[in-house]
């Protein structure tokens, strides 16, 4: 199930607050580690199991996985969502806008909302997408975005480019200033 053939960057566990089934979410973020750019996306899984129960001082411990319960839920391609395509451009746009560096992704557990930041091809822009599990379980757990007819905006999840010199907050509020701070990261 998993796409072993791909570098995996990092991952983060999720779950939604009324999931009446025994499921527990874990995203997934594929792409080049270190400094090199590529192709890169999030894919979400959901595993099936038979018991949980907490353990003091860590949390929930998941036993009994049911194999038959094992899905790929949702994939998300991390892009350069605001790129505008030159006239004079020889490259393939398409291309060239999802050619990004996955940098960290992580879940907030009180807002269950996981967040994935990326840097993309163009000098000094970042992207912090945020996916807000709730809303994707409420709204059927589809396996697709889907994006509302008039506002043209989905539901559970945001794409919000940053340009580090300009948000300095958002850097701060994500946790990224270290990450970027660090040469091998950012060169």
């Amino acid at each position: 199930m998993l796409e072993i053939s791909l570098e995996i960057s990092g991952f983060s566990l999720a779950m939604p607050v009324d999931d009446p089934k025994n499921f527990v979410y874990l995203w997934v973020l594929y792409g080049k580690e270190g400094a090199e750019f590529g192709y890169s996306h999030i894919s979400l899984y959901s595993f099936g199991f038979r018991r949980a129960h907490s353990l003091d001082n860590f949390g929930l411990v998941y036993d009994d996985f049911d194999r038959k319960c094992a899905y790929k839920r949702l994939t998300i391609h991390l892009e350069d969502v605001f790129a505008h395509e030159e006239e004079d451009m020889e490259e393939d746009f398409e291309s060239l806008k999802r050619f990004v560096r996955p940098l960290r992704i992580w879940t907030d557990p009180i807002r269950r909302l996981t967040f994935v930041c990326w840097e993309v091809n163009r000098n000094g822009v970042y992207y912090v997408g945020i996916f807000d599990m709730d809303s994707w379980y409420s709204n059927r757990a589809l396996d697709f975005l889907r994006y509302d007819t008039e506002t043209s905006l989905c539901p559970y999840w945001v794409a919000i480019p940053i340009e580090h010199i300009e948000c300095r907050f958002f850097i701060r509020l994500f946790g990224l200033d270290e990450l970027l701070a660090n040469p091998l990261m950012t060169s």
